[in-house]
């Protein structure tokens, strides 16, 4: 596995792990969360399935 590789890996499996984005992007040496957001959070069906399942809960409410 390449450092690019692992990199992307590590990023995707903090996101997806419910990481505060701010701060994947602090690790990653990102200078805004957009970078982050518009490199990683594409790659992740889970992030999509979380963000559906939150505002489900929310609608419950």
């Amino acid at each position: 596995m390449t450092l690019v590789s692992k990199r992307i890996t590590h990023a995707v499996m903090m996101l997806e792990a419910g990481v505060y984005i701010k701060t994947v992007s602090t690790r990653l040496g990102h200078k805004s969360i957009d970078i982050t957001a518009n490199t990683y959070l594409h790659m992740t069906a889970e992030h999509e399935r979380n963000a559906l399942k939150k505002f489900e809960e929310y609608l419950k409410k």
